[in-house]
Parts: C-alpha cells; sequence; structure tokens
C-alpha cells in the first residue's frame, strides 16, 4: 500500500469524524459513483420485474438480498479514489465481473448489522473465510456498537424517505383527483395489485440514492480503524521527516549563498534609504498628507442600522397593562397547565427509571466487577505477551537499568531498548497492576497507564514508548543521555526486577 498517494489527511479520528469523512468522500466522487450504481440498480430492478410479473414482493426480497453485490462498485471507486486514482463509469462496469467473481455469497451477510464495516473487509483484503473472521473481529473491536449505529441510523433515514416518497404523489395531486382516478383506473382491484409495485419502486429509488453513502460511511470507518491499528499516521509523518532531512543540505546551501552575497547590487533600496533618511521640509508635509489621504483605504464611508426602543421603560408599560381580573385568570390557568405538566414529567421520569434499569440489567457485563464482593478471588494471570514483546520475568535480567546500559555500550541499540521496554511492562504488570492484556496495542498500553492516575509513571512511559516506536519503526537512535536519564528513573519508579 503506498501511502504517499493517499489523497485524504491521515491521523487518529473518533468514529463520528470518520462517518463525517466517509460522506464527504461519496459528495467528492458522486460523479464516478452513482452513473454505474444507477446503471446496476435500475437494470436489475427493471430485470427483476420483467422476470417476475405477477410476484412484486419476491422480485423486492432478490433485489434485497443482491444489494451487497451492488455495493461492491462504491467501495471499488472509493478504495481506487483514495489514492487518487477514482475510475471512470465505463472503467467501473467493465471490472464489474472480476468484482463478482470474488463475491461472498453467504446470505448472512445481509442481515448483519455491521456489513457496511465488514464489506471493504471481504472486497479489499480478499482473506480465506477463517482468516477473515478472525480479521473483522481484531477490527471490529471498540467500534462494533458505532457500526450498528450507523446502520440502524441509515434504516430510519431510509424508512423516512420510504414514506415521504410514498405520500408525495397523493399530496401533489388536487383535491378529489385521488377519488376520481381510483374508480377511472378500476377502484380497489387496481390499487390492490399497484401497491406493491409502488412500493418497491419506490424502495428502489430510495435505494439508489442513499445506499452509497450508507457504504462511504462504513467505508470510512473501516479505514480509520485501520489507519490506528497499523499506525499509517506515524509512517507517514517519518517518511515526510526523511524526505525534509534529505532537502535539508540543499536548502542550507542555497540560505548560505543568499546570505553571504554583498547586498550592492540593491541601489534601489539604499536610495529609498538615503530619501527617507533626509529631514521633511515643512511645505512639502501638505503636498503628502494629501497624497495618503486620496488612497482607497482613507475617505470611505459605511452606514450601520441599529434598533433603539424608544417607548418608556418596560415597568412603566407593565404597570399600564396590569389588569387585576385577567391576572387571576392567567394564575388559574397556569396552576391548571402546570399541574398537567407535572403529570405528564412524573411519568416521563418512571419511563426514565425503567429505561435506565434495563440498561443496567443488559449492560451488567460492564459493571458487575465494580462491585467489590467479601472473600477471597483469585487473581487474574498476567500475560506472557503484550503489544507483540514478551514480558515474562524469566527472560529479563536481574538488574534492568544496568542491563540495559551494558547493552547500549556495546552497540546492541535495539536489545537495550527492547529490554527497557519489556521490563517497565512487565514491572507495571506485576507491581502496578496494570491491566493490559495480549492484544493491546502501544497506544492501548499508553492509555492502560493513563488509568492509573500517576503523573511520573504516565510520562516515563509515554517518553519511552515514543523513543522505542522511533527506533522500532524509523530506525532513528536515541542519545545516550536521554537512555541513561531513561535507567535512573526506571530505579526510582521501580528499583527491582519484576517478579
Amino acid at each position: 500500500m503506498d501511502l504517499d498517494r493517499i489523497s485524504v489527511a491521515i491521523r487518529p479520528r473518533s468514529e463520528r469524524e470518520a462517518i463525517d469523512l466517509g460522506l464527504h468522500m461519496v459528495q467528492a466522487h458522486a460523479r464516478d459513483i452513482y452513473p454505474p450504481w444507477a446503471i446496476i440498480i435500475l437494470a436489475s430492478a427493471a430485470f427483476l420485474a420483467a422476470a417476475l410479473p405477477g410476484y412484486p414482493l419476491i422480485a423486492l426480497l432478490l433485489f434485497w438480498l443482491a444489494l451487497p453485490i451492488y455495493d461492491r462498485i462504491v467501495v471499488h471507486v472509493l478504495s481506487n479514489a483514495l489514492f487518487g486514482d477514482a475510475p471512470g463509469w465505463r472503467e467501473t462496469l467493465a471490472s464489474l465481473p472480476s468484482l463478482l467473481r470474488a463475491m461472498s455469497l453467504n446470505p448472512l451477510n445481509r442481515i448483519d448489522f455491521t456489513r457496511s464495516f465488514n464489506l471493504p473487509v471481504i472486497q479489499l483484503e480478499a482473506l480465506r473465510p477463517s482468516r477473515r473472521t478472525r480479521r473483522i473481529g481484531t477490527l471490529q473491536r471498540h467500534v462494533r456498537g458505532t457500526a450498528v449505529a450507523l446502520t440502524a441510523a441509515f434504516l430510519m433515514i431510509q424508512l423516512v424517505l420510504l414514506v415521504g416518497l410514498l405520500a408525495l404523489g397523493p399530496l401533489l395531486l388536487p383535491d378529489g383527483m385521488l377519488g376520481k382516478l381510483s374508480v377511472d383506473l378500476g377502484g380497489a382491484a387496481y390499487w390492490n395489485k399497484a401497491t406493491p409495485w409502488l412500493f418497491a419502486g419506490a424502495y428502489v429509488l430510495v435505494t439508489l440514492f442513499l445506499e452509497p453513502f450508507y457504504v462511504g460511511a462504513g467505508f470510512s470507518l473501516y479505514l480509520n480503524r485501520r489507519a490506528m491499528l497499523e499506525g499509517w499516521d506515524l509512517e507517514i509523518g517519518l517518511r515526510r521527516m526523511a524526505q525534509r532531512i534529505r532537502s535539508a543540505a540543499s536548502v542550507a546551501c542555497i540560505g548560505f549563498a543568499l546570505f553571504a552575497a554583498p547586498v550592492t547590487w540593491l541601489p534601489d533600496a539604499q536610495a529609498a534609504d538615503a530619501s527617507t533618511s533626509q529631514p521633511l521640509n515643512e511645505s512639502a508635509a501638505p503636498e503628502i498628507i494629501a497624497k495618503v489621504l486620496a488612497q482607497p483605504v482613507f475617505g470611505h464611508e459605511e452606514s450601520f442600522l441599529q434598533w433603539h426602543y424608544v417607548g418608556g421603560s418596560k415597568e412603566e408599560d407593565e404597570a399600564k397593562n396590569l389588569d387585576p381580573t385577567s391576572f387571576l385568570g392567567w394564575l388559574f390557568n397556569t396552576m391548571q397547565i402546570g399541574g398537567a405538566f407535572a403529570k405528564v414529567m412524573r411519568t416521563l421520569l418512571w419511563l426514565l427509571v425503567i429505561a435506565a434499569l434495563a440498561w443496567l440489567a443488559w449492560r451488567r457485563d460492564r459493571w458487575l466487577h465494580l462491585i467489590r464482593w467479601r472473600g477471597t478471588a483469585s487473581a487474574p494471570e498476567a500475560p506472557s505477551v503484550v503489544a507483540g514483546v514478551d514480558v515474562t520475568p524469566e527472560s529479563l535480567p536481574a538488574d534492568i537499568p544496568r542491563a540495559v546500559q551494558s547493552l547500549w555500550n556495546q552497540g546492541h541499540h535495539r536489545e537495550a531498548m527492547s529490554t527497557l521496554y519489556r521490563g517497565t511492562l512487565a514491572a507495571l504488570v506485576t507491581h502496578k497492576q496494570l491491566k493490559v492484556n495480549a492484544s493491546c496495542t502501544e497506544q492501548d498500553c499508553i492509555d492502560a497507564v493513563e488509568r492509573l492516575e500517576t503523573p511520573d509513571l504516565n510520562r516515563h512511559f509515554r517518553d519511552l514508548t515514543t523513543l522505542w516506536q522511533l527506533l522500532a519503526y524509523g530506525h532513528r537512535l536515541p542519545e545516550t543521555r536521554i537512555i541513561e536519564m531513561l535507567c535512573r528513573q526506571w530505579s526510582q519508579l521501580y528499583g527491582e526486577k519484576p517478579s
């Protein structure tokens, strides 16, 4: 994957920002998406209507089941446009056979509420079924709820558009025209036959407009998840940094040549300095002032309109309009309205309490472990691998700071940084009860250390992780004094090898 050609800004985004990016991508490439999309959708709908003339609901069901096949057009266009190579509608139609050849025909994919998020994994990564299932599980971690909510939101929007489109025709007809038209066409028997086809046609039109936005939002959510897991922003930043370093020598030479060149070739500037250094003549001052005032900046007038209250004070107006009988009537009506409002609010509060209790019962696995039961409980087993590195005490030296400095002085820089990073993770898991597991990334470990609410540990681990990533992925060595400082801090924070 050539990240240098990517056409969007790669940075960690929230799920809502990622969905918004997907909607904007569909808008930006609508000319490349909608022509082939409309051709396939309308051609498929016409074929099903012609093949099943007496069974509109069965035709609609087949169209609904085949929708993931059509969605591949949107993913194909967006995935190519992401790298600045958006295909035209003819190219998209030409590539349709290859897209259908690799299609997964599992009907369970159609009723999956994370369908828009899973589709790029199925289409772009082309994994075997067992590996694809594990891959989807890894990518869906922490974003599955957002993907389900995205599908639910688009279903609601689709329902609103469908009802609105079906109600639009009767609303546009004049009064009485609908009844007359019904009688002329054959009465209730005609409408019993025509209603399913009208519903199917409205569903096709709504899908034609709305489905690309749904697929684009899921594609952008998948893209954001991959960028966070694989560190695309870090890789792009390191590549740009290397490019700046390569061009620094030429820029420095050009700058030195410019600053070292003599300034005698600037006669106009010297003449200007000489003219401004001369004192102004009193008789020339009016002429200079007139020239300045003649510029467009001066002599410009603007008119402002501002409203001012010209009547008496509000207290005087209220005193003039005060009527005792109307005041008593207003008070009586207010008391009646207040009582009704109180009953409504009491009902809403009880419904809110019932909904909160139901939500707590449904999410009991997320909060029930926070209650500390009396008695003995077995401590959770510490992980042996975290963020891809071995953190078992048996794999670490007895004196971690001394071993790190020894390896560093011998030139084994990567082994030294690995030992210090693994020793820090092991010490945090053993002595500080850091809650991590084998699937955690470096960023997940930083977030877990932040939850310990210990500023010194947080600062030390964040600096160490940054240096470890720069060495492991960017091959950039830190200074020796920084390694010595981290070792001293390690001795102060942990003091001994974790056991």
